[in-house]
């Protein structure tokens, strides 16, 4: 508590003795600075030693104040002895006794002498000081030295010097006086160090970490630029399996045809293509059953549903295709399968060409896509009936809530039907007819 006590005594001498709230305000600053100094040191104290450090800190506070409330501490600058001094009598000189003090006298040299003295005195003290505060140098040399500037008593040498503190205030004075060549580590800096220390560890441990999975994925192989490339995988088509016919007694001509994968016949002469996968538009369905689609990656398709009051939809044929498909025989094709949710065993599909329905064709699709197709000799006269032709296309039972899924379909013309083809006309909706195949 001793070096504390002493430096603390100088650097309080100067401030007014009934001016207790300045004094605070020095103490609370000193000991602020004391315990920033305190954490910086390096190699770390110990919270022990920390708390130590603290308790004679304060310890030599509480004396000081002690003794300033006895009297015992006398003001330091000359200024506050020459307010208390008396009045100097008239016509006396500087330096004789009742005149003014001999320090005012304007006197360069001694002034000059005194400054350098003083300058060196305080670098000698403050070395010695702050080797004590840091355990440097044992208390008994310590008190060898304070006894060689006079047992520690306060006076102008003792009080803040503005060329040895650097005239930054009191409080970075008595960091200056404790730190001595520590206290160049201020906390910024630390924390710059710890900074950079850990940029360095994150470094290391990312070089870690992408070398370890390298050594995971191994090295990558290269290509063969010798090698074949792999030959597709052929696709083993089954034959189409003969098509078989059946009558059912529901007012209207029903052939049963089975999947083919491409449809067999002739060569097309054009092709009509009324759904793609692209434009659901060209669908027609009532608002309780409507068609919904489904545009995926590859090719989109709808899904047709069937309900008590819809059992089904229709596609729009325009003017100018019914027009082109009078009199000729054409190939209906459907590309379908079922739905996956509810599928539907069984669908059938129709052309109408004005008043006049075409035989039912009934496909039995499964969960893959499968072609459907059936031939149909259009009649050469429309005769009355809707604005356009229509595709019909019916999935499962009516009102069973099965649905299909469609993905194509287009006409392909085949060619003009021979007039001595033995062909019955087509079915009128109102009543039965021959199988028109």
């Amino acid at each position: 508590m001793t070096q504390f006590y002493a430096v603390l005594r100088r650097s309080m001498a100067h401030l007014p003795a009934d001016d207790p709230a300045s004094r605070a305000r020095a103490f609370a600053s000193a000991r602020e600075a004391m315990v920033r100094l305190l954490w910086s040191y390096d190699p770390p104290l110990t919270r022990d030693e920390i708390d130590a450090r603290l308790g004679d800190f304060d310890s030599a506070v509480d004396r000081i104040e002690i003794e300033i409330a006895s009297g015992g501490l006398e003001p330091a600058f000359a200024e506050q002895e020459a307010e208390t001094a008396a009045p100097a009598p008239a016509g006396a000189r500087p330096g004789d006794d009742g005149g003014l003090p001999a320090a005012w006298h304007d006197d360069p040299a001694p002034f000059e002498a005194g400054t350098a003295w003083r300058a060196d005195e305080g670098r000698d003290r403050f070395a010695t000081e702050t080797e004590v505060a840091w355990g440097r140098m044992e208390p008994e040399e310590a008190d060898d030295e304070e006894e060689k500037d006079g047992d520690g008593e306060a006076g102008p040498r003792g009080a803040a010097h503005p060329e040895r503190d650097g005239g930054v205030g009191w409080g970075s004075g008595f960091l200056a006086r404790f730190g001595g060549d520590v206290a160049a580590r201020s906390p910024s800096t630390l924390l710059a160090g710890v900074g950079a220390t850990l940029v360095i560890l994150g470094l290391v441990w990312c070089v870690w970490f992408v070398s370890s999975l390298i050594e995971q994925a191994g090295a990558p192989q290269l290509a063969d630029p010798n090698a074949l490339p792999a030959l597709p995988e052929e696709k083993v088509v089954a034959p189409a399996k003969p098509t078989v016919q059946e009558l059912v007694d529901d007012g209207a001509t029903q052939v049963s045809v089975a999947a083919v994968d491409a449809p067999a016949g002739d060569a097309p002469e054009g092709t009509i293509v009324l759904f793609d996968g692209r434009d659901p538009t060209v669908f027609q369905s009532a608002p309780a059953n409507p068609v919904r689609f489904d545009g995926g990656p590859d090719q989109g398709f709808v899904r047709i549903s069937t309900s008590t009051s819809s059992t089904g939809t229709r596609l729009n044929v325009g003017r100018g295709a019914f027009e082109r498909l009078a009199g000729q025989t054409i190939r209906l094709i459907v590309v379908a399968r079922g739905s996956p949710d509810r599928p539907s065993g069984s669908f059938r599909f129709t052309y109408q060409n004005g008043r006049t329905v075409g035989p039912w064709i009934i496909g039995r699709p499964d969960a893959e896509w499968q072609t459907f197709s059936a031939t149909w000799a259009v009649p050469p006269d429309r005769g009355a009936g809707p604005e356009n032709d229509l595709l019909l296309i019916e999935p499962g039972v009516p009102g069973d809530g099965t649905a299909i899924d469609v993905r194509g379909v287009r006409i392909e013309i085949i060619g003009k039907t021979p007039e001595d083809d033995p062909v019955s006309p087509p079915a009128e909706t109102s009543g039965p007819t021959e199988t028109p195949l």
